[in-house]
């Protein structure tokens, strides 16, 4: 069964409706991109307070 990504549908007269990626493609793109995300930020962040917390640690 081929799936396209890219189809075509025709709009109904008077009203416009954009298309849209399917939800089972956007669904888990948006979920890794999160953790992704949250990952890189965590990481991030503990090395910054570690960093900071070591050179406070060496002023005392």
């Amino acid at each position: 069964m081929a799936v396209s990504l890219r189809r075509k549908r025709e709009a109904p007269r008077g009203r416009y409706t954009p298309n849209l990626w399917p939800v089972w493609i956007v669904a888990p793109v948006a979920l890794i991109a999160a953790g992704a995300l949250g990952w890189v930020i965590y990481h991030y962040a503990y090395d910054h307070f570690a960093q900071a917390a070591a050179q406070a640690g060496q002023h005392q």
